[in-house]
C-alpha cells in the first residue's frame, strides 16, 4: 500500500500501474507459489482504491507499450500519446458533467473516472476498485463509445460502482 498525498490525484496513476504489472512479472519470474495481482492506495482525501490485473495476458501485453504511454518522470500517461489523449478527452467529459461539485473533488472524479476508462478501453488487463461506504471495494468499469450523432466526441458508460 502507498498513500496519495494532495499535491496529486486521489486515484492510481499511470505510474501505480505500470509498478503494478511490474511486481507481477518480478514474483511470476520468481521461484514462488506467490503472485503479486493488486495494490492498495489510500489518497489524501480519505478515498481507497485498488488496482488488480484482472487479464495477465493484456497486462503483459500493455506492459510491451510501455516506453511508448508511460513518462517514467512525471509518473503520468506520455504527452501526445493516444492513451494520454483519450484520458484528457474522458477527463473533460466528466469534469464538465460534474459543475456542482467542490473544485478538488471534481477534478479527483474526473481523474478517477478518466482512469477507469482508459484502463478498459486500452484493454490493459487492470481494473479500478474503489472503496465504497461499506468498506468493500468495487469495480470501476466504464466503456466508452462513439457518440452517433458527432463523431469526433465520446459517451462514457459507468458499468460498476
Amino acid at each position: 500500500m502507498h498513500i496519495h498525498t494532495d499535491s496529486g490525484y486521489a486515484a492510481p496513476s499511470a505510474g501505480d500501474v505500470f509498478t503494478l504489472i511490474s511486481n507481477h512479472l518480478s514474483f511470476d519470474n520468481a521461484d514462488s507459489k506467490l503472485k503479486y495481482e493488486g495494490s492498495l492506495i489510500a489518497a489524501f482525501d480519505n478515498s481507497k482504491y485498488a488496482i488488480s490485473i484482472n487479464d495477465a495476458a493484456n497486462a503483459l501485453a500493455f506492459n510491451l507499450n510501455k516506453n511508448k504511454y508511460f513518462n517514467g518522470s512525471t509518473g503520468d500517461w506520455k504527452d501526445s500519446s493516444s492513451i494520454r489523449t483519450a484520458a484528457q478527452t474522458a477527463f473533460s467529459f466528466f469534469y464538465a458533467r460534474d459543475s456542482t461539485l467542490t473544485e478538488t473533488i471534481r477534478t479527483d472524479r474526473a481523474y478517477e473516472l478518466s482512469q477507469a476508462a482508459v484502463l478498459t478501453s486500452f484493454n490493459t488487463g487492470i481494473i479500478l476498485l474503489k472503496r465504497d461506504i461499506s468498506g468493500r471495494f468495487k469495480p470501476l468499469i466504464i466503456d466508452t463509445h462513439v457518440n452517433s450523432e458527432d463523431t469526433s466526441k465520446r459517451v462514457y458508460i459507468q458499468k460498476c460502482l
